[in-house]
């Protein structure tokens, strides 16, 4: 052990100055490392949950993985509407009941019916779906769809599905603070390919694998 800048072994004294200096250094030191203690433990903690309940940009989150598959879902359901409907795509409320004049299929379940405003709400999740109407055009396709979490945007991420299946995400989004309909249009060009953009909100909107 050095002390001092000597080596010290058990048969060997120890200046009781030096001992003396190091009580005094630990006395003034210790109090201001208690002090700062709290937050960093707080702050460790809270970094720790979020990191367990979603490690970052993993897709393997139970909510984040309900989530992707139900915009997957809506993906597959807009593909056969649009098969059978000559090239239109549908809202919530026309993939999810039967309307009477076309005798249509359900193309997804009632669970998926919209709340309000085309939303709805699966597992912690809204969805919600935009599409096209006749003559506009997006960056993302014909129609696209958000979902974001209910709640806690540090540890859920927001995804967007494009027309052509491609689904993205990023943190920013929950609750009442919902994603604007063009918020993930991309704010330049997007190669096709790309892992990751930079979006109209000013967002890292990353694909999901």
């Amino acid at each position: 052990m050095c002390v001092a800048g000597g080596v010290w072994s058990r048969g060997d004294s120890v200046d009781k100055g030096d001992v003396t200096r190091w009580k005094s250094v630990a006395l003034f030191v210790g109090p201001l490392i208690l002090a700062a203690t709290p937050p960093l433990v707080v702050a460790t903690l809270v970094g720790w949950v979020c990191l367990e309940r979603r490690p970052l940009y993993s897709d393997n989150a139970p909510r984040e993985v309900n989530a992707i598959a139900a915009l997957r879902r809506i993906h597959t359901a807009q593909q056969e509407f649009s098969r059978s409907f000559q090239g239109r795509y549908g809202s919530l409320d026309e993939l999810t009941q039967r309307t009477p004049e076309w005798f249509a299929p359900t193309f997804l379940p009632p669970s998926y019916a919209p709340l309000t405003l085309d939303s709805t709400l699966r597992k912690d999740y809204y969805i919600r779906v935009h599409v096209l109407g006749s003559g506009a055009t997006s960056p993302l396709g014909d129609w696209f769809a958000y979902a974001w979490p209910v709640s806690d945007p540090l540890c859920y991420r927001t995804f967007v599905i494009w027309s052509d299946g491609s689904v993205f995400g990023t943190s920013r989004y929950a609750g009442p603070l919902y994603p604007p309909s063009s918020c993930a249009f991309p704010a330049g060009s997007v190669d096709d390919g790309s892992l990751w953009y930079v979006a109209a909100d000013g967002s890292e909107w990353r694909m999901v694998g």
